[in-house]
């Protein structure tokens, strides 16, 4: 039982190897004196003013680490391939941060948060960190980039949180602007699953992102499904990806509530699928190309996206 966090030293020589067995557990006190933003484990937090930018020497492995609803999991202040494998995050704020000016690489790491507003899988802040092979519960973002270049492959966020305000606010990827400068634009994503949550990817303006064979659905009728929502004009390059709208999804409600408040307890009649949009835009322009585009065209009445497409397959 922890009530504060492990830190360890930034400088050169100092670097960590944790190697836990499979049900070790960090577990945080109820007496808890970090911020819920302060992780158990915090690699490179002491000496910070002495960090070595090339030094590659810290390595976890194995165990759980329980937040328990009052802190984060754990996260990266200083290091240059930071190695994190076959970890169990749960009941976090944010289960990794990877900082700014740090690297990872982060291997059959999964999350589980806290099931509440601001709650975040993995917040990448670097440029040029690997995450292999994710699975993420109950959280509002599943993975928030605010740094480019990194590579993500095999993540599947599962929004878990339940028809609420946090349902209209959740994105599985979620780019955006670090408050010290950088953005998250310009990443790699390769067979990444958004399940449930109401929009899958969120584009920044401008952003060249990569997406190849990547996949969305919903299995619950929340009200609205967006595949991607760009801030204003799209330049990503989606190739392969498969955007499955639900057949009986509501075309007028953002809420499941609302649009059974509106027919006496039923899903109301609409049948145009106005809320399914494949690209939300603001600003219909961009460089961006849309390749082998795999969807059901009736479940959607977006046609903004079609200017973009090179060439793509029909649902049936």
């Amino acid at each position: 039982m922890l009530s504060k966090p492990v830190k360890t030293s930034a400088k050169e020589g100092c670097g960590v190897s944790f190697s836990m067995s499979n049900h070790a557990e960090f577990r945080a006190h109820s007496s808890w004196s970090g911020a819920k933003t302060d992780a158990l484990l915090m690699i490179g937090a002491l000496d910070t003013d002495k960090a070595v930018k090339n030094d590659r020497s810290s390595f976890v492995e194995g165990g759980i680490f329980n937040g328990r609803w009052v802190s984060s999991g754990i996260t990266i202040c200083a290091g240059d391939g930071v190695r994190l494998e076959n970890i169990s995050i749960k009941h976090t704020v944010t289960g990794i941060h990877v900082q700014k000016g740090t690297t990872a690489d982060i291997i059959i790491v999964n999350v589980v948060g806290d099931k509440k507003k601001g709650s975040i899988g993995v917040l990448l802040d670097s440029e040029g960190s690997t995450i292999d092979g994710m699975r993420i519960a109950n959280v509002e973002i599943g993975v928030k980039l605010r740094g480019s270049n990194n590579f993500l492959r095999d993540i599947h966020p599962l929004y878990t949180c339940g028809n609420n305000d946090i349902y209209l606010k959740s994105y599985a990827f979620y780019e955006d602007v670090h408050p010290d400068g950088g953005s998250g634009a310009d990443n790699y994503y390769d067979f990444c699953y958004s399940d449930q949550f109401r929009t899958a990817y969120r584009l920044l303006p401008g952003s060249k992102s990569v997406f190849k064979n990547c996949f969305t659905m919903w299995y619950s009728d929340y009200g609205s499904e967006i595949g991607y929502d760009c801030e204003s004009n799209f330049c990503a390059y989606v190739m392969g990806t498969k955007i499955n709208f639900r057949e009986d999804s509501c075309a007028v409600h953002d809420t499941l509530e609302e649009c059974k408040a509106s027919n006496g307890g039923s899903n109301c009649p609409a049948s145009n699928y106005t809320n399914n949009i494949y690209l939300k835009m603001t600003e219909v322009s961009g460089s961006g190309i849309i390749e082998f585009r795999i969807t059901q065209d009736y479940r959607t009445s977006d046609t903004t996206y079609k200017q973009f497409v090179v060439e793509y397959i029909r649902g049936k």
